[in-house]
């Protein structure tokens, strides 16, 4: 008996048997079912390759800081280098698409966590970097980051520049003692934030620089107003640029909640109402406590809260329809 003949017979005992036991050809002959696959979403398995490379970037100003801690880089070059290397990154967060959630996020965070220790060392340890060029050095990176987020409408690559600027800021002003440029830096940014708050981005994120801008002038107030004085270490703070500071800090939120709530049309937020109120608060007791040296300065806040009051009752009557707005005003 020949292969084939081996072949067909095997095959016609097999379906004898399949016959047997009541099964159809097709059923046979059917694929098994596929078991489905749970597979991780497109951006949780790229993660290993996305920390990587946002070690590498790390690796990279670690690298800078070695040359021109070794010498081999002046300082105010590496200092410099640095800093383009940190907005580099920035710029490369904000050009990816607006689907790469995570990928945005990690390159914002290697952009700050370059600037940040970069920042640091070279003004409160090298003091390549002054104080006040520590602050507009932050300003400008915050600025940008703002200004580049608003494109794709990035909240996570905003939210991510402005709190390691204040954060940076605020250790800063701790380690160097100089807290007016820092305190400008806060006031800057709060005017930043409440900008870009006007033209509806970003609104969440006004209670942080907020805070950070009355804690900042509460701080400097104290540190001017207090009954022992200004601290030997820290740098010395005019009573005129404490007044304006407290000034800066009405001023801000009351026009940013003009703007909003007149010009724009939106309602008065729970966050308007009571940063509006403690923004007075702080600037009343810290222009009252001035006037202690000053006489002048008490008439004058006295007559700016009666202009306010007014100005607040004719716009309610004149502008502004019954409402939450009305009664906010009024």
């Amino acid at each position: 008996m020949s292969l084939e003949d081996d072949v067909r017979d095997l095959a016609q005992r097999v379906a004898r048997i399949e016959q047997a036991l009541g099964m159809s050809p097709a059923a046979a002959a059917a694929p098994a079912p596929e078991i489905a696959v749970e597979r991780p979403p497109v951006e949780t398995a790229r993660l290993p390759h996305l920390v990587g490379r946002a070690l590498l970037g790390l690796a990279g100003a670690y690298l800078l800081r070695a040359l021109a801690e070794s010498g081999t880089l002046p300082v105010a070059a590496g200092v410099g280098a640095g800093l383009v290397y940190a907005t580099l990154w920035l710029v490369w967060a904000a050009r990816l698409p607006a689907a790469e959630r995570m990928e945005t996020a990690l390159h914002s965070l290697t952009s700050v966590l370059v600037l940040a220790p970069l920042l640091w060392e070279a003004t409160a340890r090298f003091h390549t970097v002054s104080t006040w060029a520590a602050a507009a050095i932050l300003f400008s990176f915050a600025t940008l980051g703002l200004a580049i987020s608003w494109r794709k409408d990035i909240l996570i690559l905003a939210t991510v520049v402005v709190v390691a600027v204040l954060g940076t800021a605020g250790a800063l002003l701790i380690a160097t003692c100089d807290a007016l440029p820092f305190t400008l830096l806060f006031l800057a940014i709060a005017a930043a934030v409440e900008g870009s708050a006007c033209i509806g981005h970003w609104l969440s994120e006004r209670w942080l620089a907020a805070t950070a801008a009355d804690l900042a002038v509460l701080l400097t107030t104290w540190l001017v107003t207090n009954p022992r004085g200004l601290p030997p270490s820290y740098a010395p703070i005019s009573h005129g640029w404490l007044l304006a500071a407290l000034v800066l800090l009405l001023t801000i939120y009351l026009s940013s909640t003009i703007v909003r709530t007149l010009l724009r049309g939106f309602t008065f937020t729970f966050f308007e109402t009571a940063q509006c109120a403690i923004a007075l608060a702080i600037t009343l007791n810290g222009s009252l406590r001035l006037s202690e040296e000053d006489p002048r300065i008490a008439p004058a806040v006295a007559l700016l809260a009666l202009l306010c009051a007014a100005a607040c009752y004719v716009l309610s009557i004149v502008r502004v329809e019954q409402g939450r707005n009305f009664y906010t005003y009024s």
